[in-house]
């Protein structure tokens, strides 16, 4: 069994969410976890998706969420290791560090629908239909989002993706 590296994403210990573009030959290939929940849109590339017990398969179009501290790897295909083949992969993600949020605005009545998120705690899961299409959208234009529209935008994700859970 390969051991899990547990490691904490950077971050300002003020911010709630952290958008990232991966972009390269490959995924990151080390099976890892962290205490931010992840929402990982796949733009291009396929490969094998490993989460906890979990083995399955992704590609272009896939949207998945993981809940904290879930260990998980999408390990990108061979073929995508070998530098003649000149292939690529790309992916949208957003980090929500949920300690950071909760030490900012305490036990606000509003955010306490947040809190179901913490039962996703080591656990993943795959969004498809309209939930996916919508959350694929949004992630197109998070990167030029700034100030309180990219705090209104990824509440807005975290709606989306607690009323496909």
């Amino acid at each position: 069994m390969e051991k899990i590296i547990s490691f904490q994403l950077p971050t300002s210990q003020r911010e709630f969410v952290r958008y990232q573009e991966d972009r390269g030959a490959h995924f990151y290939d080390k099976l890892h976890q962290h205490p931010q929940w992840q929402l990982t849109v796949i733009l291009e590339g396929r490969g094998q998706f490993l989460s906890g017990d979990y083995v399955g398969r992704f590609q272009a179009g896939d949207v998945f969420f993981l809940g904290e501290n879930a260990p998980h790897v999408f390990r990108s295909d061979a073929v995508y290791f070998e530098k003649a083949a000149g292939l690529q992969v790309a992916g949208n993600t957003l980090f929500f560090d949920y300690a950071a949020l909760a030490k900012a605005l305490g036990a606000l009545d509003e955010l306490q629908p947040l809190q179901r998120f913490r039962d996703f705690a080591g656990l993943c899961f795959q969004l498809h239909g309209v939930v996916a299409e919508k959350i694929k959208q949004e992630l197109s234009v998070f990167a030029g989002y700034e100030g309180l529209r990219r705090f209104q935008a990824a509440i807005g994700l975290l709606s989306w993706v607690e009323q496909a859970g």
